[in-house]
């Protein structure tokens, strides 16, 4: 991968990360205001065509996130090193 792709990359995953944190504060807050799913799709067009069970579960599993009630372990999905893959070779 070439450098300026590594940057794009990075810029990307960054500002998503951004983007995620900050969408899921404004609509947990608007949620725990009274505001309904369907009254967020129309406050917020980019929710058009998501269900009121899509923006509520990612409200709720955002918010339990948030709160340390859920952990999603960082090897949940890593692939082993080299190393442990060269001493697997037996």
């Amino acid at each position: 991968m070439s450098i300026n792709d590594k940057i794009k990359q990075a810029e990307k995953l960054t500002f998503g990360t951004a983007r995620l944190v900050s969408g899921h504060a404004r609509l947990s807050r608007g949620k725990k205001e009274g505001v309904t799913a369907s009254q967020l799709r129309s406050i917020f067009d980019d929710l058009e065509g998501m269900s009121d069970a899509e923006i509520n579960g990612f409200i709720d599993i955002g918010d339990k996130l948030v709160n340390g009630d859920i952990n999603i372990p960082k090897t949940a999905f890593s692939m082993p090193d080299d190393t442990s893959k060269e001493n697997n070779k037996d």
